[in-house]
């Protein structure tokens, strides 16, 4: 088994200890129902865009958070050898 050799310095251990007086506190907060609808609303707008990225699709960050306003989103691919006329075109309407 492995033992990491390490000494925790009464200088550590002050900054363990604000850590958590600080984490204590945090906790206990009240979070207004705004703010919290914020938070969740962006949190999900950066896990969308950061699972879309991560899958190679070009969306941006302004795109996603256009879809969570409920924007219409138009991504245009071209395929190469084939006409633009060929292509449909969104509707605008």
């Amino acid at each position: 088994m492995y033992f990491p050799e390490f000494s925790i310095t009464t200088n550590i251990l002050n900054n363990i200890g604000k850590i958590e007086a600080s984490k204590a506190l945090i906790e206990h907060l009240p979070l207004f129902p705004a703010w919290e609808n914020s938070l969740q609303l962006e949190a999900k707008i950066k896990n969308a865009f950061h699972a879309n990225h991560f899958e190679g699709n070009s969306l941006n960050f302004d795109h996603v958070k256009g879809f969570f306003n409920g924007r219409e989103i138009w991504m245009s691919v071209q395929i190469f050898a084939v006409p633009l006329s060929f292509c449909n075109s969104p509707d605008v309407s």
